[in-house]
C-alpha cells in the first residue's frame, strides 16, 4: 500500500469566543464601563488632563483583555496529500431500463448526469467511473464508453457496491473525496447498509446519492395457500384452502387450479375479482389411500403483471390411517350429550368410548361398537398411564368431579403434558363449585354464569391455527350471523397466559348494555399437548331449530372438525408416538432453520432418529439430531440454497412409531430486480446520511463536484486543531504596558 503524505491546511483567523456571543458582549460592556468608571471616580482630585490619560490607559488594557476573550485564532487540519480520485457508481441493474424520466430511461439519465459531473470537475483525471448491479463491476473509461453497456443486471446491491469501490481504492493508494451515486435506489440483496455507510465515513468519504425514477404502478396476481401441510384421513372430505389477490390488474376473471404432483389439473375454479381484491378458493378432497402428496395452486400469468414468481403455491397432504380415539365422559348427562355421541361414532376417523353417571352408584361405557355396552358400581375411567395411552382425546362434559380424584388429574397433566394427548372441555367449565387441583390444566379461570342471548364469532386467532376459514366457514361469512342465538355460558374472570381465543361470544344484539365479547372457544398449549374449551351448553339448537338450511350441517361440522383440528393440531398425530416441529415453515434461501424431534414420555429411552430431507421425490440429504437436553426431545439445524419445497420424514424407526410423521418447509426463491421498478429515495438517503453525506438533485451536482477537490473542501472541525492568538508574548505585553503605565503615572501624582 502507499503511505500518505501529511500536510497542513490552515483556515483563516477568526474569533472563538469562550462564552456564546450574546453573554460575552454583555459581559464586556459591563466590564468596561465599570473599569471606565472606577478609573474616573478613582482620579477626580487629578487634573482634568491626567485623568483623561489615566481613563484611555485602563480602557486600552480592558480591550487587550477583552480581545483575549474573544479567542481569536484559526483551525489546522492535516490532510492527505498523493493520490486523491472521487468515484463515480452508476447503476446498471434492470431496474434502469424503466422509461420514467420524462420519457427516457433511467439509465438513459444516467448517462447523461455521468457525463456532466465528469464535465465540472476541477480535474477530471481524478473521476473514476464505475458500473455496479449485485457487484462493483470494472472500471469505465470514460463517460462515453457507458453508451456501450446495457442496464441488465438481475439483481442490485447498493452497499456491496460502496465497500468494493472503497475497499479497491484503500488497497491502491488512492484516497476517496466522495462518491457520487447515480441509482434508483432499488435494493434487492439482503441490506447490510449500516456497515458500508460507517466504512465511507471512516474513510473520509461521503456518498451523495442523486435518485432517478420514481414511483412505478405494481401489477400483480398472486395466489398463497392458507397452510403449507394438512393432515388428514383416509375416507375424510379435506380442503384446501388459497388466497388469490388481485393488485392494480383491473376486473379481472382468472382461473385457479389445483395440480396434482404430476402436473396434471386436479380441479379448477373461475374467480372475479375486482381491483385491489382479495377472494378465497377452496378445492375439496377425498384421500382414498394414506401418504404424502405434493399439490400446487397455479394461476396463469395475466396480462400486465409485474411479476408471476408468486403465481403459483404448493402445499402437502400427509394422510393418515389411524383413527382419532377419543374418551368422553359426562357425570351429568344430558339427551344432546347422546346425541354428540352417536355423530361421532358415524364418523369413520373417529374411535369414541362414552362413559356416563347414571345415578351416585352407577356407570355406563360404551365404546365404538354400541354392542359392547357396560354397566358398572364404579367409575368407568382409566386407571393408569398406560390406560390413558390408548386415547388422543379426553372429552369431559358437566360432573367431571364425579369421575375424578387427586391421583387422576395428577396422571391427565401427565397425559397431556408429558405424552401430548388432548382434553377438550364440551359444555363449558366441567364441574361444579370448584376444583383446585384442575386449575393448572384449565386455560381461564372462571368467572359468572352467563344467562342471556349470544352468538358465536369465529377470531383471527381462531382463522390462524386453522380452525376457521378451513375446515369452517371463516369470520366474514354471514352464516355466523344466522345462526340460532345461544344462551348459557360462563365468563372468564381471566385467561391465562398463551391462552388462544379461536371463538368469542357476542351479545344479542350485540349493542345491549354489558353486552361485551367473551371467550367462548378457546385453547392453551400444556407440555406436549393442548386443552380446548366449548364454553356453550346449547349448540345443539343449530340442529333442532335451524334458522338457516345449512345450520344442521354446520352443527356436525363444527363439532367433527373441532376434535379432528384438536387431534391434529398437537404436538403428537393420532397413532404416532414421533413428532417433528419446525421453527419456521417458510424461510428465504441459506436461512437456518430449527429442526426439532419429540417422543411421547411413556416410550422406553432410545438413540435419537435421523432425519430424511427430499424435494420433488428426490433425496437431498439425511440429517443426524442431536440431544436437546430434555428426555425425548433431539434438536437439529438445516438450511438449504436453493428454494423449493423439502419435505422432512423421520427415518430409522419401526412404522408403527413414526409412520408419517413429517414436517414441509418451504424455501422461497430470492427476490427479482422486476418484483417492484419503483425507485426507493428512502434508502439512498439513509445510506447516504449515514456516511456523512446527502441526497441531492440535479442543480446541486456542479457544486458537489467541485466540492471533491481537496483544495475546495472546507475544514472539517471535528478532526482538526485549534491554534488560538490570545497566548502570542506580544498580546500579553501590550496589556502589562497599559496596566503598567496607568501605575506608573498614578504613583508619580499620588493617587495611589
Amino acid at each position: 500500500m502507499m503511505p500518505e503524505l501529511i500536510s497542513e491546511r490552515m483556515a483563516l483567523w477568526q474569533p472563538n469566543p469562550l462564552l456564546p456571543w450574546d453573554r460575552l458582549v454583555l459581559l464586556l460592556a459591563a466590564v468596561l464601563a465599570a473599569g471606565l468608571f472606577l478609573a474616573w471616580r478613582s482620579a477626580a482630585l487629578a487634573p482634568r488632563r491626567l485623568r483623561l490619560r489615566l481613563a484611555i490607559l485602563r480602557m486600552a488594557a480592558l480591550l487587550v483583555l477583552g480581545l483575549i476573550a474573544l479567542n481569536p485564532g484559526r483551525w489546522r487540519q492535516q490532510v492527505a496529500q498523493g493520490k486523491t480520485a472521487w468515484a463515480l457508481l452508476i447503476d446498471r441493474s434492470l431496474s434502469m431500463v424503466t422509461t420514467d424520466m420524462q420519457g427516457h430511461s433511467r439509465w438513459t439519465e444516467a448517462c447523461r448526469l455521468a457525463q456532466k459531473a465528469v464535465a465540472a470537475a476541477p480535474h477530471k483525471e481524478n473521476a473514476r467511473i464505475y458500473t455496479f448491479a449485485n457487484r462493483l463491476e470494472a472500471l469505465v473509461d470514460t463517460p462515453d464508453s457507458l453508451a456501450e453497456l446495457k442496464p441488465d443486471g438481475e439483481s442490485t446491491d447498493i452497499p456491496e457496491a460502496v465497500f468494493a469501490a472503497l475497499t479497491v481504492h484503500r488497497a491502491g493508494g488512492t484516497k476517496l473525496a466522495g462518491l457520487l451515486m447515480l441509482s434508483d435506489g432499488r435494493q434487492v440483496a439482503p441490506v447490510a447498509g449500516e456497515r458500508a455507510a460507517i466504512l465511507a465515513r471512516a474513510h473520509g468519504a461521503p456518498i451523495i446519492a442523486l435518485t432517478l425514477g420514481g414511483d412505478v404502478v405494481h401489477r400483480d396476481l398472486s395466489v398463497a395457500v392458507a397452510r403449507r401441510q394438512y393432515v388428514a384421513f383416509v375416507g375424510q372430505k379435506l380442503k384446501i384452502s388459497a388466497q388469490v389477490r388481485n393488485e392494480r390488474l383491473g376486473d379481472i376473471s382468472p382461473t385457479v387450479q389445483l395440480l396434482d404432483p404430476a402436473g396434471k389439473v386436479i380441479a379448477e375454479q373461475k374467480v372475479t375479482l375486482t381491483n385491489d381484491s382479495v377472494t378465497s378458493v377452496h378445492f375439496e378432497l377425498t384421500p382414498q389411500q394414506r401418504g404424502y402428496v405434493q399439490y400446487r395452486v397455479h394461476l396463469p400469468v395475466w396480462e400486465g403483471e409485474t411479476r408471476g414468481a408468486n403465481n403459483e403455491a404448493g402445499c402437502a397432504v400427509a394422510v393418515l390411517e389411524s383413527k382419532i380415539r377419543i374418551f368422553m365422559a359426562e357425570g351429568t348427562p344430558f339427551w344432546d350429550s347422546k346425541f354428540l355421541a352417536q355423530l361421532l361414532r358415524q364418523q369413520s376417523n373417529l374411535e369414541l368410548t362414552s362413559v356416563y353417571r347414571l345415578s351416585s352408584d352407577r356407570f355406563f361405557k360404551v365404546e365404538t361398537d354400541a354392542s359392547r355396552v357396560f354397566d358398572a358400581s364404579e367409575p368407568v375411567f382409566p386407571d393408569d398411564n398406560d390406560a390413558l395411552a390408548k386415547f388422543d382425546l379426553m372429552v369431559f362434559g358437566r360432573g367431571m368431579e364425579y369421575f375424578l380424584n387427586p391421583e387422576r388429574i395428577q396422571r391427565l397433566k401427565q397425559f397431556v403434558g408429558e405424552q401430548g394427548g388432548c382434553i377438550v372441555f364440551a359444555r363449558g367449565k366441567p364441574y361444579a363449585g370448584s376444583l383446585p387441583e384442575l386449575e393448572a390444566l384449565e386455560p381461564a379461570a372462571w368467572g359468572e354464569a352467563l344467562d342471556r342471548p349470544f352468538r358465536l364469532r369465529p377470531t383471527q386467532d381462531g382463522e390462524v391455527a386453522g380452525l376457521f376459514g378451513e375446515l369452517l366457514p371463516d369470520r366474514h361469512q354471514p352464516i355466523w350471523e344466522q345462526l340460532p342465538p345461544l344462551r348459557h355460558a360462563q365468563r372468564c374472570a381471566r385467561l391465562k397466559a398463551f391462552t388462544h381465543v379461536l371463538a368469542e361470544g357476542v351479545g344479542e344484539p350485540e349493542a345491549e348494555a354489558g353486552a361485551r365479547p367473551f371467550p367462548l372457544v378457546f385453547s392453551q398449549r400444556y407440555g406436549k399437548g393442548i386443552v380446548v374449551v366449548v364454553n356453550a351448553e346449547d349448540l345443539w339448537q343449530w340442529f333442532f331449530f335451524p334458522t338457516v338450511s345449512s345450520a344442521g350441517d354446520l352443527y356436525k361440522d363444527f363439532w367433527i372438525q373441532l376434535f379432528t383440528w384438536a387431534g391434529t393440531y398437537s404436538n403428537f398425530l393420532p397413532g404416532r408416538h414421533y413428532a417433528l416441529r419446525l421453527s419456521e415453515t417458510e424461510v428465504d434461501p441459506n436461512v437456518p432453520v430449527r429442526v426439532r424431534i419429540l417422543r411421547r414420555s411413556a416410550l422406553p429411552g432410545g438413540s435419537a432418529p435421523s432425519i430424511r430431507v427430499t424435494r420433488d421425490n428426490q433425496p437431498v440429504l439425511e440429517l443426524a439430531a442431536a440431544d436437546a437436553g430434555k428426555d425425548g426431545q433431539w434438536d437439529a439445524l438445516v438450511s438449504f440454497p436453493q428454494p423449493g419445497t423439502y419435505r422432512l420424514e423421520l427415518a430409522g424407526l419401526d412404522e408403527a412409531a413414526a409412520g408419517g410423521v413429517t414436517a414441509t418447509l418451504i424455501v422461497k426463491a430470492p427476490p427479482s430486480e422486476n418484483d417492484d421498478i419503483s425507485a426507493n429515495p428512502a434508502f439512498l438517503a439513509k445510506l447516504a446520511e449515514a456516511s456523512g453525506g446527502k441526497l441531492i438533485g440535479e442543480s446541486e451536482l456542479e457544486t458537489t463536484i467541485r466540492g471533491f477537490d481537496p483544495a475546495n473542501r472546507p475544514v472539517d472541525l471535528s478532526k482538526a486543531e485549534w491554534l488560538p492568538l490570545w497566548n502570542r508574548g506580544w498580546l500579553l505585553s501590550a496589556a502589562l504596558l497599559f496596566f503598567g503605565l496607568e501605575w506608573f503615572y498614578r504613583r508619580r501624582n499620588g493617587l495611589l
